[in-house]
């Protein structure tokens, strides 16, 4: 038996609990090589590999102590301590709801998002749907309710040129689903975000009551700023006119006093480069189809894409869906 520290020892974490059934097998699989039949000793060995507070729970069950149970018996006792181990309920409808609600809040910003979610979600239900506790429908709409709104209507849009026939009330197939997130979100990078990563947030406009606008063209440039305090701003409340530009204001993407963002020459230059878009409202986006994250520092717009591009490098983009041009 290898002992303890090595790194061929047995291990267990108490606040993993679904570990606890491989640490009994990489347990079953030293005993059969140093041929340890005897019950007494496998329990002995079953608390070496353990931390003090561990190793003392298991030798207070009376399991470990009865030298007329088995080790069999012994391990039905450990695993009743653990919820979560047994494998009639290692996984449940909650730890499905869980983890959907968590990409939902964390976003799917890459190829690397996307595969961590779908590889999780895919054991979780594969489970469930074995036990009968979940239906190929509930499947595919709980797939969907992980995704973000704006990645979620890209993929939607996917999926309706793909399939035009398909009954909008039936739920698309899991691969289906796979397929074309994995189409929108071509190009960027295959790496894993950390879950600590900025989640995707809707802004929150706040109106103040205190000093109200003197003018019109005041008050639109108030709403504009509350409802888009990061500068990015759709094309339709900008300026559409040739008139003059409003003393002291500055182009949100570049800080150019001499235009709007709707105007800015650095925006095409961006787009021509792959680092941004615009949308079918005319807003500036990033490549991946979303706005760029609050947490991104940057006085301007363009600051804040350079560093996005910066800490996510190889998300230039490859082009875009024919679906995006269409109302132009």
């Amino acid at each position: 038996m290898p002992s303890r520290g090595d790194p061929k020892a047995p291990k267990f974490d108490p606040s993993r609990p679904r570990e606890l059934r491989p640490y009994f097998e990489e347990l079953d699989f030293h005993f059969r090589i140093a041929g340890i039949t005897d019950g007494a000793t496998q329990k002995l060995y079953s608390r070496r590999y353990l931390d003090v507070d561990t190793a003392d729970l298991w030798e207070s069950l009376p399991e470990f102590s009865d030298p007329s149970k088995s080790f069999d018996e012994f391990k039905s006792a450990i695993v009743a301590l653990y919820p979560g181990a047994e494998d009639e309920r290692k996984w449940s409808v909650a730890d499905l709801n869980d983890l959907v609600l968590e990409r939902s809040r964390i976003g799917i910003m890459t190829l690397g998002d996307f595969g961590d979610y779908y590889r999780r979600f895919l054991a979780v239900t594969a489970y469930l749907r074995s036990k009968n506790r979940l239906s190929q429908e509930d499947q595919c709409r709980k797939f969907l309710d992980g995704l973000h709104p704006e990645l979620r209507g890209r993929v939607l849009q996917r999926l309706q040129l793909l399939l035009p026939a398909h009954y909008p009330d039936d739920p698309y197939a899991l691969s289906e689903v796979e397929a074309a997130s994995r189409f929108v979100l071509h190009g960027t990078t295959t790496t894993v975000r950390s879950p600590t990563s900025t989640p995707v947030t809707t802004t929150q406009v706040v109106v103040k009551t205190e000093d109200p606008p003197s003018s019109v063209e005041a008050l639109a440039q108030a709403l504009q700023k509350a409802l888009f305090p990061q500068g990015n701003a759709p094309a339709r409340a900008q300026q559409t006119g040739a008139g003059p530009r409003r003393e002291g204001g500055a182009c949100n993407f570049c800080g150019g006093t001499d235009h709007f963002i709707r105007e800015c020459g650095v925006v095409q230059d961006y787009i021509t480069a792959g680092k941004i878009r615009r949308d079918v409202e005319g807003r500036v986006v990033l490549s991946t189809g979303a706005f760029v994250p609050r947490g991104i520092p940057g006085r301007w717009l363009r600051e804040r894409v350079d560093e996005w591009h910066r800490q996510n490098p190889g998300q230039l983009a490859q082009g875009q869906l024919m679906l995006d041009v269409l109302p132009q």
